[in-house]
């Protein structure tokens, strides 16, 4: 195993499974590359009260490559001793793999945008008034027909991407829509996201790439 690629930890948030990501992490082979394709944390991250998870990280990368790429929920973070940790926009494995968290493919449309907010809106409305406690993403899968609205145009824009600059895949975040599908010949994985169940991950070997689930 070469590397492996996970997104979307959101550390900060309470649907943050980070005790299974410690466990993943501590079952990997030392050699492993590890690559956290952003949203490692959340918007509501705060150092003084998320600090041992992120210290978690920061001691991993004493004995491990670890490669953040940064997406949009950690555009203003700024760790202090995290020298170990490698920090890019973007990343890749020659031509054989383009990562990329995936929100610059999201192109948000003149009625995409206000609508996107009404429906934030009406989750808070739906939690409050006594609702299921989960993550608004997962809220949104309950309205397939307008959520696949945007997982199929950040999977769009990300193959077009790739075919342009010679990938033959490409994998993203973001959508914490997890698939593994072939567009326009360019191979496209998601990796979902750790805050709901199941969980994804990436696997990469010389020969292959494999989209792994865990519970």
């Amino acid at each position: 195993m070469q590397a492996v690629v996970i997104s979307d930890i959101h550390i900060g948030s309470r649907y943050s499974r980070f005790e299974c990501f410690k466990r993943f992490v501590d079952g990997l082979p030392e050699e492993t590359e590890l690559i956290l394709n952003g949203d490692v944390v959340d918007k509501r991250f705060r150092f003084w009260r998320d600090r041992e998870m992120i210290n978690f990280i920061k001691d991993r990368a004493k004995t491990r490559r670890i490669v953040w790429v940064y997406g949009n929920h950690d555009v203003r973070v700024e760790i202090e001793g995290s020298d170990g940790i490698v920090f890019k926009p973007e990343y890749a494995l020659g031509r054989k793999l383009y990562i990329s968290h995936g929100h610059k493919f999201e192109k948000m449309r003149l009625w995409t945008k206000p609508f996107a907010m009404l429906f934030y809106l009406w989750y808070q409305v739906h939690f409050l008034a006594g609702g299921p406690d989960v993550h608004v993403a997962y809220y949104a899968k309950r309205y397939p027909r307008l959520y696949r609205v945007m997982t199929k145009q950040v999977a769009k824009q990300a193959v077009c991407f790739a075919k342009l600059h010679g990938y033959s895949a490409v994998t993203c975040g973001h959508t914490h829509f997890a698939e593994d599908v072939t567009i326009d010949g360019i191979r496209y994985i998601n990796t979902g996201a750790w805050t709901e169940q199941p969980s994804f991950f990436l696997e990469l070997s010389l020969d292959k790439l494999q989209l792994v689930k865990v519970d």
